[in-house]
């Protein structure tokens, strides 16, 4: 914070826009504040309403809209949310999610495949995972679902955070784990798959976007948007869950959904910040 602080009085910008709910994100809305410089968050408004799931994430989101005086919301669920805790609407523009964007400029002119691959695409990642019993817990439900389904392939690229707690056993040849993919293979692998299975909130709303099925696995949801759309199902974080999630992608009707947007969220936050 104190290079952060000395860095922002030097450059002495405008406003500091800040994305998402990371502790990078929270610190530097944090620092912008305590030097007097406007706040701009983007992705703002999005709640799971506990601040125990997700964790330190709701709680960085929700401090950081204490701070910011403009609001970038991605859905107008979000905006609710935001209006709700007292946020002058003045103050808040739904942009949709800078995620699509990316999704965009950076995967190129992706498409779900009509005729996907008998392919799962797992991700598990979150902080409330990431210890070994958990780790283990989840892998051996993977796994075992692997196994149980020889003619579906499950593609796990492993988070590092997962990684070192995760102690891997003779895999069947249809369980592919391998390191983290970069965002180009890794959105084509999604587009190409039956499904999702995941605690990310970004690849839900990429995996929505492009209209791929995904399966939630958490307790708690910050992307209901999703679900709404009937593109997503939220599962308990169970061995019982993961069965069902897998029995369930593939009979899920494969259709996109603009419920975080369009392509032009990047654009619209550009255009706001460069009419201040």
């Amino acid at each position: 914070q104190e290079r952060l602080t000395a860095y922002l009085r030097l450059a002495s910008p405008s406003v500091v826009v800040v994305q998402g709910d990371t502790m990078s994100a929270h610190v530097g809305a944090l620092t912008a504040d305590l030097i007097d410089i406007s706040v701009a968050h983007v992705e703002a408004g999005v709640r799971s309403h506990d601040l125990n799931d997700p964790w330190p994430e709701e709680t960085t989101r929700v401090a950081i809209a204490r701070i910011a005086t403009w609001h970038y919301a991605p859905t107008t669920a979000a905006f609710a949310n935001l209006v709700a805790e007292g946020v002058a609407e003045s103050a808040i523009r739904v942009t949709g999610n800078t995620a699509v964007s990316a999704l965009a400029r950076y995967a190129g002119d992706v498409r779900a495949a009509q005729r996907p691959d008998a392919t799962i695409v797992v991700t598990l990642h979150r902080r409330e995972v990431q210890n070994e019993r958990k780790a283990a817990f989840l892998y051996g439900a993977v796994r075992l679902q692997a196994l149980q389904a020889p003619t579906t392939r499950f593609v796990w690229p492993l988070h590092p955070g997962m990684a070192r707690h995760v102690k891997r056993i003779a895999e069947p040849a249809n369980l592919i784990i391998c390191e983290p993919l970069g965002h180009r293979p890794f959105v084509q692998l999604v587009a190409g798959s039956v499904g999702v299975l995941t605690d990310s909130g970004g690849l839900v709303e990429e995996a929505a976007t492009l209209g791929v099925p995904t399966a939630i696995l958490r307790a708690r949801n910050d992307r209901p948007e999703a679900v709404e759309a009937g593109i997503a199902r939220q599962f308990p974080p169970t061995a019982a869950g993961v069965a069902e999630a897998v029995k369930w992608l593939p009979t899920c009707e494969r259709r996109p959904t603009t419920a975080f947007g369009g392509w032009e969220a990047a654009a619209l936050v550009a255009r706001h910040l460069a009419s201040l």
